[in-house]
C-alpha cells in the first residue's frame, strides 16, 4: 500500500491507516487471528454462558464451567502476542508492497513462538506479583480495620494502585511482539527494547488506547446484547445470580448456548484484530518519532529481510485489474446505478414466484407456532404435533417446502442470467432481461447440477453433525459429551464455510467457460485454491451487510404493512401474511441480485490474478467477438 507512509502519526492517521489496511487485507488478517485465537475465544464465551445456565443447579456444576473458561482465558492471554506478531508480519508486508497470506504470516512467526511465549509468561507473572499482594492487603483489611469505613478506603486505594500498575506494565510491554518479529530479538532483549521505545511515550500511548478500548468494548457489548436478544426466544438466557431459584425462567438448552458461542467468538476475533492492527501502527509511529523509521529502513529489519518490495502490476485503465473488497463494492454500486432494473428484473422473473410462495407460507407456519407457544404459556396443554398435523398447517408447510425447492432449482439460473448481463455490460454490449435469461437457460444447466450437488453436500454435513451432537447430549459421561458439544459445532461451521468458499464460483464457471456439473465444481475449487481467505474476506462482510439491510427493510416496511391490522387481535391473518410476504420477496430479490454481481466480480478478480484475464477473453467467452470500445468499466474496476 503505497499510500501508507511510515512517519509520525496522530490519532486520525492511526484510524485512517488501520481502516485502509483492514479494507485491503481483511480476509488475511481475520484468518490469522481466527486461526490462533478462534477456538480458545469460543471456549471462553460458551463456557461462560454455560456457567450462567448451570448456576441455579448448584455450585459444583458452575465451578466446572468457571474453571474451563478461566483455563481458556489464560490460553488466550498467552496466544494474543503470537497473533499480534503474525498481524505485524502481514501489515508490514502490505506496507512494503508484498502482500502476504495466512500461511506465510504464521510460518514467519513459528520460529519465534517460544520467545514470544516467554515474554507473555513473564508479563503474566509480573501482573500476578502486582495483583496478589494487593488482593491480600484488601482481603485482610476487612479483618484488621472497620470494613465499612477504613476497610473500604483501603480497598479502593489498593484496587486503584493495582489498576495503575497493570496499565503501566501493559504499556511498557506493549511492543514486545512487534520487536521480536521485526527486529528478531530474544525474549529479554525484546522486553528491554520495548521499555526503551515506550520511554517518554507512556502517556501518549495511554491517551490513544483508552478511546480505542472503550469503542471496541461498546461495539462488542452491543453485539453480544443482540445475540442475547436472539437467544431470549428460547427462554431467559442469563438468569440473574440474585434471582430466587424457583423464580428463574427456564433458559435455552445447552446446545443453543454452545452454538451461541460461535458468533460471540467471531466478534472477539474482529475486535482483537482491530486492536492488533492499531498496536502495529503505534509501534511504527514511536519508531518514526524516535529513529526516523521509513519503508527503506523497515525492509532492512532483521525479521523482514525476506520481503522484497515489488511494485504493484500496472494495468491499462480500459481493462480488468485485481480488485480488493472496496473495489468490488464500488464496482457493484456502479453497475447497479447504471442498470438496476436489468439485474433486478432477471432475478425477479426467475425467483419472484418461489420467494413469494415461500415467504407467505412461512409467515403462516410461524404464526401457528407462535399461537401454540402462547397457548402453552397460558396453561393450555394442547399437543403441538396435533396442531401441526392439522390440514391447513400441513398445506402451508408443503408450500414452504415447495417454494424452497423451487427457489433452489431456479437460483443458479437467475445467477447465471445476472452473470451474463454483468459480463455484457463490462465488455460494452447491450443486453436485455429476456436475452440474458435465454443465455442462462442455454448454458446454465451445468450450474444447476453443481449447485444442487453443493446443497446436498451441505445438508449431509449439517445432518451428520446434528446427529453426533444430539447423540452426545444423550450420553451421561461428561468426559465424552462435553468435548463433543464444544468441538462438533465448530467443526460443522468450519466445514460448511469451507464448502461454500471453495465452491462459490460454480455458476460463473459454468456459464462463461461452459463447464458441466462436475467441471464447474472442479473449476471453482481450482480458482479458489490459495485464495480461500480472500474469498471469505469478500463474501463474509457482503453477506452480513445484505443480511442487515434485509432485516431493516423487512422490519420497516413489514411494520407499515401491519398498521392497518393492528386493531384486529387475530394471530392468523392471511392478508397480513400476503403483504409481509410480498415485502420479504422484494427484499430477497434485491439482495440476491446484489450478491450475484459480487460473486461474478470476485470470479473476475481471481482470474485476473491467476490467469491474466482481460476484457477480450471475457467477450469471447460470452459469445461476442471483441469488446466494442474501451469497455468503460466502473471506476473501481480499473485497479
Amino acid at each position: 500500500m503505497e499510500d501508507v507512509r511510515l512517519e509520525p502519526m496522530d490519532l486520525r492517521d492511526l484510524v485512517r491507516w488501520t481502516i485502509r489496511v483492514l479494507r485491503s487485507r481483511a480476509w488475511v488478517l481475520l484468518g490469522i487471528v481466527a486461526t490462533i485465537l478462534g477456538l480458545p475465544l469460543f471456549i471462553v464465551d460458551a463456557a461462560f454462558e454455560l456457567f450462567t445456565l448451570s448456576f441455579p443447579e448448584g455450585v459444583d456444576a458452575s465451578l466446572v464451567w468457571v474453571g474451563l473458561a478461566a483455563l481458556a482465558w489464560i490460553i488466550v492471554v498467552l496466544l494474543c502476542p503470537i497473533a499480534q506478531a503474525a498481524v505485524v508480519r502481514a501489515v508490514s508486508a502490505t506496507i512494503l508492497g508484498r502482500p502476504t497470506g495466512v500461511r506465510d504470516a504464521l510460518a514467519a512467526v513459528r520460529p519465534r513462538i517460544w520467545r514470544i511465549l516467554g515474554a507473555s509468561f513473564l508479563f503474566v507473572l509480573l501482573l500476578f506479583i502486582v495483583i496478589f499482594p494487593t488482593w491480600v492487603i484488601v482481603y485482610l483489611s476487612h479483618y484488621w480495620l472497620d470494613p465499612v469505613t477504613d476497610g473500604t478506603y483501603v480497598a479502593l486505594i489498593g484496587t486503584g494502585m493495582a489498576l495503575i500498575l497493570m496499565a503501566y506494565f501493559f504499556i511498557r510491554f506493549l511492543f514486545v511482539p512487534q520487536v521480536i518479529l521485526v527486529e528478531n530479538l530474544g525474549t529479554v532483549a525484546a522486553i528491554k527494547r520495548s521499555f526503551r521505545l515506550t520511554d517518554g511515550h507512556v502517556l501518549r500511548i495511554l491517551v490513544r488506547l483508552i478511546p480505542l478500548v472503550l469503542i471496541l468494548g461498546i461495539v462488542s457489548m452491543l453485539a453480544v446484547w443482540l445475540i442475547s436478544g436472539a437467544l431470549s426466544m428460547f427462554g431467559n438466557p442469563v438468569p440473574s445470580l440474585f434471582m430466587p431459584v424457583d423464580e428463574i425462567v427456564p433458559g435455552p438448552p445447552a446446545s443453543v448456548i454452545v452454538v451461541a458461542g460461535i458468533p460471540g467468538a467471531a466478534i472477539d476475533v474482529v475486535t482483537h484484530l482491530v486492536f492488533f492492527v492499531v498496536l502495529t501502527f503505534m509501534y511504527f509511529d514511536v519508531r518514526a518519532r524516535k529513529e526516523g523509521l521509513d519503508s527503506d529502513r523497515l525492509i532492512a529489519q532483521p525479521g523482514l529481510e525476506d520481503l522484497d518490495r515489488k511494485p504493484a502490476r500496472k494495468t491499462k485503465a480500459d481493462d480488468l485489474a485485481p480488485m480488493d473488497l472496496g473495489d468490488i463494492i464500488g464496482a457493484t454500486i456502479g453497475l447497479l446505478r447504471r442498470s438496476p432494473w436489468l439485474y433486478i428484473g432477471i432475478t425477479a422473473l426467475l425467483l419472484g414466484l418461489p420467494f413469494l410462495v415461500l415467504n407467505i407460507a412461512f409467515n403462516y407456519v410461524a404464526a401457528k407456532f407462535e399461537q401454540y407457544m402462547t397457548m402453552l404459556m397460558e396453561g393450555d396443554s394442547t399437543d403441538f404435533w396435533q396442531m401441526a398435523r392439522s390440514a391447513d398447517t400441513l398445506v402451508y408447510a408443503a408450500f414452504v417446502l415447495a417454494g424452497w425447492l423451487l427457489s433452489q432449482l431456479l437460483l443458479p439460473l437467475a445467477q447465471a442470467g445476472v452473470v451474463h448481463a454483468v459480463g455484457a455490460r463490462l465488455v460494452g454490449r447491450r443486453t436485455a432481461v429476456l436475452r440474458s435469461i435465454a443465455a442462462a437457460w442455454k448454458r446454465g444447466w451445468g450450474a444447476v447440477g453443481s449447485y444442487l450437488l453443493l446443497v446436498v453436500m451441505l445438508l449431509v454435513v449439517f445432518c451428520t453433525s446434528l446427529a453426533i451432537f444430539l447423540g452426545a447430549l444423550s450420553v451421561s459421561n461428561p468426559l465424552f459429551s462435553v468435548p463433543v458439544l464444544f468441538v462438533v459445532p465448530f467443526l460443522n461451521l468450519a466445514l460448511i464455510v469451507f464448502l461454500l468458499v471453495r465452491f462459490a464460483l460454480i455458476v460463473p464457471s459454468a456459464l462463461l467457460e461452459g463447464k458441466g456439473t462436475m467441471g464447474a465444481l472442479r473449476r471453482s475449487f481450482a480458482l479458489t485454491a490459495g485464495y480461500s481467505w480472500r474469498v471469505l474476506g469478500v463474501l463474509s462482510p457482503v453477506v452480513m451487510l445484505l443480511t442487515l439491510v434485509s432485516i431493516i427493510l423487512n422490519g420497516l416496511f413489514g411494520r407499515l404493512v401491519a398498521l392497518p391490522f393492528e386493531a384486529t387481535a387475530e394471530v392468523i391473518n392471511p392478508p397480513l401474511f400476503a403483504g409481509q410476504g410480498l415485502i420479504a420477496s422484494l427484499v430477497d430479490i434485491l439482495t440476491h441480485a446484489v450478491f450475484f454481481i459480487v460473486v461474478l466480480l470476485l470470479y473476475v478478480d481471481l482470474r485476473v490474478r491467476k490467469e491474466g484475464f482481460n476484457l477480450a477473453r471475457l467477450a469471447e467467452e460470452l459469445g461476442f467477438e471483441r469488446p466494442e470500445s474501451p469497455a468503460q468499466p466502473e471506476p473501481a474496476m480499473s485497479g
